[in-house]
Formats: structure tokens, sequence, C-alpha cells
């Protein structure tokens, strides 16, 4: 040990420069060795805890992140979350009339839908993708609800896209009430109203089936491009039910309920459902 001892002075004695720069060199390489080496631990942990929230997100609601509802609607491809297609129906299925005979085809964005229900919350539009949306949706009452609900009927059901059109026209002939076309429009609606009931005098928790008031819009051309129509219960829960179509782009019409006190987000509404619902579209 004392001769090793000897020999390292001595060759420290006869190489002071060479020493000098290799503590120099160990002093600046070994942070930056210790550096990566923990960089390189550390991004290995990052890793692996992205991996554990992935599987953890993709787990938590299997049903809900996974399933889509495929098929035609009205003339486009649409892949739809199943939350915003409840109770899809497409042509040939037996619907609620009785039970399907042999396998459920196999469904692919050539497949012709009938109709499908949403509900969804107005103005963010989200839908029922999770245990916390159920429960806000439950936490509202009738009078207060920011929930609406809606049927998309396309398909065989369509018809001719004369629906709208025959609705407004009927209205003097609508069940045991005739309606009136009032002065002033609302909402940037034409209002009628039925002839013959006094408002003072309804019941506020009861209403016959025709007393009701109805609201158009038509566009330029006077051709009817929403058809509304709300009970005339005298509260802001009392429902209303809103018709247009998505037409150009497909031949479908939406059916959306909500309550009256929500009126006057008419157009709002009828827009941001169908960007949604077109939304879907696959190209």
């Amino acid at each position: 040990m004392k001769k090793l001892k000897k020999i390292n002075q001595g060759n420290s004695k006869k190489n002071p420069k060479k020493a000098a720069i290799a503590m120099t060199a160990l002093a600046v390489f070994f942070p930056l060795l210790t550096g990566v080496i923990f960089f390189i631990f550390l991004s290995k942990t990052n890793q692996n805890e992205n991996k554990k929230l992935a599987l953890a997100s993709s787990s938590a609601h299997p049903s809900l992140a996974k399933h889509e509802v495929v098929g035609d609607l009205g003339g486009i491809s649409v892949r739809i979350p199943s939350h915003f297609a409840k109770y899809a129906e497409y042509e040939g299925d037996p619907g609620w009339s009785g039970k399907r005979i042999g396998p459920t085809p196999i469904r692919d964005t050539k497949s012709k839908l009938v109709s499908f229900g949403f509900d969804i919350r107005y103005p963010d539009m989200a839908g029922l993708s999770s245990p916390d949306l159920r429960k806000n949706k439950e936490a509202f009452s009738i009078f207060n609800t920011p929930w609406l609900r809606g049927i998309v009927t396309t398909g065989v059901n369509f018809g001719d896209g004369g629906f709208l059109q025959r609705m407004s026209e009927s209205m003097g002939k609508m069940g045991s009430l005739q309606f009136e076309k009032q002065k002033e429009k609302q909402f940037g609606l034409e209002v009628y109203t039925p002839i013959g009931v006094d408002p003072q005098t309804r019941n506020p928790q009861k209403h016959i089936d025709d007393d009701k008031d109805l609201y158009i819009f038509r566009d330029e051309n006077g051709v009817v491009q929403t058809y509304i129509e709300c009970t005339n219960i005298n509260h802001d829960a009392a429902p209303c039910k809103q018709f247009f179509f998505l037409l150009p782009r497909a031949k479908a019409k939406i059916t959306l309920s909500y309550r009256r006190g929500l009126l006057s987000e008419w157009k709002q509404m009828q827009d941001s459902v169908g960007q949604l619902i077109l939304g879907f579209e696959s190209r």
C-alpha cells in the first residue's frame, strides 16, 4: 500500500497538468451524467402514470366511451356516440310492435336509420355520457331544467318533407279549438292563439289537449322552417314541442321538447342541436 501511495504521489508530481484536467472533466461531466439518468427515470415514471390514467379513464365507463351508433341519416353517413342516439331503430327493425326474427344485422354507415332519441343540456350541449351528467339532469326540477329531449325521424319515416307546411295549414282544423294570428310577433315568431279561451280562467294545473299556443317561423319565401306548440299551463314548466328539418344536408326531422321558459331561446337551440347532429357525419 505504501509503495502504491508513493507511485501515485510520484505520478501526480510528474503530471500536475493532467491531474488538473482530469479533475475538471470529472467535475463537469458527473452532474451532466446524473441529470441524464434522472431525466430518463422521470420520463419512464410519467409514461407509467399516463398509462395508468388512460387505463382508468377507459375502464371507468367502457359502455359510454366505446359504443357508437352507425348508419345512414337521411342521406349522410354518421357515427354517433350512443348517449346521443338512444333506442336507435333501422329500416326493417320490428320496432315496438314485436320481436326480431333471426339475428340482428351487422350495422355499417349504409344501414338506413329510422329514428333515435337523445337528451341534451342547453347551452353547452352535453349529453348523458357519464353518471355525473345523469345526476346533474336529476338535480333540476321541471321548472328550471336546462335539459332538452329530442327525437330524430328519418329514412322511410321522414315522408315527403311537407310535414311543417301541412302543420301550419291545418291550424284552423286542429281539434276542438280554432286559432287566430296575433298582430305582434314574439321572439321573431308568428303567434297563433286559440279563439274563445280566456287566459285568466285556465286552471294552472290542468289543460285540454287543444289549448295551446302555436308559433311559426317562415323564411323569406314564406316556407315554414320551424313549427312550435306550447301547452297553456300557466307556469314556466308548460311543455313545448319544436319541429324542424335538417335539410338540405339530411332528410331528417327533429322534434325538440323543453319547458316553456326556454321558448325565447328557440333559434339558438335549433341551430345548436342541428349542428350537433350533423357534426356526427362520417366522411
